[in-house]
This record gives C-alpha cells, structure tokens and sequence, in this order.
C-alpha cells in the first residue's frame, strides 16, 4: 500500500498501540527468539488481558491470537502483535509488527519497530527508529 493513501490511527489508539508495542517488543529483546504472536483487549474500564495461543506456525498462531481478541464481544481496543521482517528502500531488518483497532471497526493500523540482533554467540536485540504505520487493514474482516 502507498504510504500517501494510508489512514492514520486515532489519538485515542495510542497508549493501547504503545503498550502492545512494549509488550511485543520486551518479548523479542529479552528472549533471544522469535515472538509468538498474541493478542491484547481492552476494556471499557482500560483493563487489558492478553491472549497467547501456542500453535504449530506463525501464520496459525497469527490467525489465532486474531479470533480470540477480536471474539471478546467486550472489548474497546483490540490488538495483535507478531514477530517478521520489513524492507525499507532495499534493505531488509526484523521487525515486530502490531495491528490495532477500536472494537468492531472497518479499520485497523499495521505498525512496524524494527529491530537487529548481534553478537556472536549471545545474541542481544536492539529497535532501530521508531515505529511507523505500515498498513491499513481490517482486524474483523
């Protein structure tokens, strides 16, 4: 998608967006693996449970981790966060990608923190920039 055509997400989106964001991100950098990815719900109260579901692939666990906060017929916000990859202009790094949403809306936010590993045999990971909306999709479609 054309970065000029992309709908930015409301300001009442943002602490939910940054606390998946940290949420996602404290998962990569101090586990040394891959995420699983997960969802997050908020309620109307602002309390916010996480969703993990284990499954064989990424994409199942991706798949699962949206139906069950996206079922939570409760929820104000809701969220999914998993663990990839994203080019920018040739260059491809790791990147942790959340997708949030107000309940039941016709738009969700893709947005992307990149992040490297490094070292020899004790891999540290660090973000790179800041995070940026990569994708407008739709979490209940």
């Amino acid at each position: 998608m054309n970065e000029l055509t992309l709908i930015e997400p409301p300001p009442e989106l943002d602490d939910f967006t940054l606390a998946l964001l940290a949420q996602a991100t404290d998962d990569v950098l101090s586990t040394r693996r891959p995420m699983t990815a997960f969802g997050l719900v908020e309620s109307a109260n602002g309390h916010r449970a996480l969703k993990r579901i284990i499954a064989g692939t990424l994409e199942e666990s991706l798949m699962h981790a949206r139906t069950a906060a996206t079922a939570d017929s409760l929820a104000s916000r809701v969220g999914v966060a998993w663990d990839g990859y994203l080019t920018i202009e040739g260059t491809r790094t790791e990147a942790i990608y959340v997708e949030v949403s107000e309940h039941a809306a016709d738009t969700s936010f893709v947005i992307a923190q990149r992040y490297a590993r490094k070292g020899l045999f004790k891999k540290t990971a660090f973000v790179i920039g800041r995070p940026m909306l990569v994708d407008n999709g739709n979490l209940y479609a």
